[in-house]
Formats: C-alpha cells, sequence, structure tokens
C-alpha cells in the first residue's frame, strides 16, 4: 500500500472519530445564533454552514502549514451582528487563536478563530471530551460573501488552476472529482444537513454549474 493510501486511511480514521463532536459543536452554534434570532438581537440574515476538509485539501499544503483546521464553520451576517454573535459565542468556546484579517486592510477581511467547546458543556454528552475537535471559525460579512462567491476571491479565481483542472476532469471522470470535495454542510438551528458531494461542488464552485447549463443546451 503506498503512503498516500495510508494517509487516506489514517485522514478518514481521524475524521470519522472527530465527527460527532464536531456536529454537536456545529449544532450548539446554530442553536445560539436561532435563539439570538429569536430574541431579536440580530436580523434574520445570519447564515452557517459548516465544512471537514478532504484529503486533498487537507494535505496539499501539508509541509507549509500543520493540519489543524480540518473542521470548520462560517458564519456570515451584516458586521453587527456578527460581533454580537461572536461575543455570545465565547461563552461556550475556548478561543485558542484569533486571526483578524482586517488588520491588514486586504480584500479578505474575515475574522477566523480556532476554537473548541468548553468542557462543561461537553459533559452534558456521551462523547469523551477529547473527541471534540478544534474547529476554526469563520466570520464574513455580506460584501466578503460575495466576493468569495462569485467575485475576484471566489474559487474559480482564486484557485484558478484547481477550477481549470476540476472542469477538465468532471467531464472526463466525475467520481474521482466528487472523492476529493470537502463534507459541507447547512446548518439551521440545531439542525444540520450534509449537502451531497455534486451539491458542494456547486456551492464551491458555482461557475461550474452555469458551465455545465450551457454545454447541455449546446449538445
Amino acid at each position: 500500500m503506498t503512503s498516500v493510501e495510508d494517509g487516506k486511511r489514517y485522514y478518514k480514521s481521524f475524521i470519522n472519530h472527530q465527527i460527532e463532536g464536531y456536529e454537536i459543536t456545529a449544532k450548539m452554534v446554530g442553536y445560539i445564533i436561532e435563539r439570538m434570532r429569536q430574541e431579536n438581537k440580530i436580523s434574520s440574515e445570519v447564515q452557517i454552514t459548516g465544512r471537514i476538509k478532504s484529503y486533498y485539501s487537507a494535505y496539499e499544503n501539508s509541509n507549509k502549514k500543520s493540519v489543524d483546521d480540518c473542521f470548520g464553520i462560517r458564519i456570515v451576517g451584516k458586521k453587527e451582528d456578527l460581533s454580537k454573535i461572536e461575543k455570545q459565542l465565547e461563552s461556550f468556546l475556548v478561543i485558542d487563536k484569533t486571526k483578524d484579517h482586517r488588520k491588514k486592510k486586504k480584500k479578505y477581511n474575515a475574522v477566523h478563530q480556532m476554537v473548541h467547546m468548553k468542557k462543561q458543556y461537553t459533559d452534558r454528552t456521551q462523547i469523551d471530551y477529547n473527541l471534540f475537535p478544534l474547529i476554526e471559525i469563520q466570520y464574513w460579512d455580506m460584501d466578503l460573501k460575495k466576493l468569495c462567491t462569485t467575485g475576484e476571491l471566489s474559487y474559480a479565481n482564486y484557485k484558478k488552476s484547481d477550477f481549470q483542472r476540476i472542469s477538465v476532469e468532471f467531464v472526463a471522470n466525475p467520481e474521482k472529482v466528487l472523492q476529493e470535495m470537502p463534507i459541507y454542510y447547512e446548518i439551521t438551528g440545531n439542525n444540520i444537513h450534509m449537502l451531497t458531494p455534486e451539491e458542494t461542488l456547486y456551492r464551491l464552485y458555482p461557475q461550474m454549474e452555469n458551465k455545465m447549463e450551457i454545454e447541455e443546451q449546446e449538445q
């Protein structure tokens, strides 16, 4: 067995051991934000998604940085809502590290935090505390979401070579491309919905769906 295959097997095992703890944390974050909505503390425009990196994504830069952000949650909303949510979540999460991209005064102005759930809340579950993973929470304002979805910071532009490769490979071998996709979630209150690999592909690369539709019409 090759080292790549060994790595994939290890990574899958690593994810599977912690996925339940991740999902519990994601549900808790969703519930807290939904409760804030119901109490009219924030607007109804806040959106929450989750992701678990694929093996390919987690290890593509493994010699440049440590693989410590396999699990993620992204919170998108108005700037004033994000500030309130960040403050509220501090009561339930331990913040290990914060990276504020706003200080760099660049277009990518997100705030990233590496967090894990406080032990007093994990004790209410039947899961070992050590199986609650470190999670990267990203706070995006609405302008940044637009910029990163269809604008100049979108995957299709920011990772142009990946987009070009995937566009070609998806026609020849769609199963291989879909296997490289991360796991994506939509989070609403304490309900989480896992997207299919194809739904995730079009979420990451909305230009791909448009491209496929055009090609189908031309056939």
